[in-house]
């Protein structure tokens, strides 16, 4: 109960300005906020980078219950679909074999077809909650990099899928922008806003090179570092 008091943006973590602000009542001056800190030591010889510069995420309970609601509907269809990972992985391969324009989006009738599902209120609802701008068309990525997360899936099944459907070249590296639609994903955000210090953070500990690039061995490594800044704690239901 204390933790969604503190957790003003519903990612089921609290972080240090969150608790700073619920003790003290006000935000923790510059001087003390972590996310400021250059001396901590987190990755290697890395430290937790200066994020001034990335406005804070959005907040409220417009917020946490746009999340809750996506939640839900992901889990019941999840599970009135019987959906396993290698379903997901499937209606991938669908996507991919479909999208010949490499648009990446996809319209109503195109998800029920790879996701094989019959046209139901279910369906509409829960397509309608990623088309956010009311277009007809949806990020297929994001529907089942979020939808991999109630499947009973492990986490390293996870990791592996969300990485190879952003891996869009093969080549084995995600950028920043990448990072943060598989972030916006998990999280089930709605805006990018709501990830971006969160992406930030992963680059600055990952990147090592300084490339602007993360490898797969790079992104395992911040999901032991960091194991719910990638996959947030959702209500999975157990794989049978």
């Amino acid at each position: 109960e204390m933790i969604r008091m503190i957790d003003k943006d519903g990612d089921g973590q609290v972080g240090f300005d969150e608790f700073y602000t619920m003790v003290r009542g006000h935000k923790p001056p510059a001087s003390l906020s972590v996310l400021e800190n250059k001396s901590a030591p987190i990755f290697g010889n890395k430290s937790i980078p200066n994020l001034a510069a990335v406005p804070p995420p959005p907040t409220g309970p417009e917020i946490i219950e746009a999340r809750n609601v996506k939640r839900k509907a992901l889990d019941e269809f999840s599970r009135d679909n019987n959906l396993k990972p290698e379903s997901i992985k499937r209606a991938y391969r669908r996507f991919m074999a479909s999208d010949k324009n490499k648009s990446g989006v996809i319209n109503y009738t195109e998800f029920c077809v790879i996701l094989q599902v019959e046209p139901s209120q279910q369906c509409e609802n829960l397509f309608q909650l990623y088309d956010y701008d009311d277009t007809g068309m949806i990020d297929a990525r994001e529907l089942l990099v979020g939808l991999a997360n109630f499947t009973g899936a492990g986490k390293d099944d996870k990791l592996k899928f969300s990485f190879m459907v952003y891996d869009e070249e093969g080549n084995g590296v995600i950028t920043k922008g990448e990072l943060i639609q598989i972030l916006k994903a998990n999280h089930l955000a709605t805006l990018e806003a709501e990830v971006a210090r969160k992406a930030v953070t992963i680059m600055s500990q990952a990147d090592r090179k300084g490339d602007g690039i993360i490898t797969f061995d790079e992104f395992v490594i911040v999901s032991k570092k960091f194991p719910n800044i990638l996959f947030p704690a959702q209500q999975r239901r157990p794989q049978v």
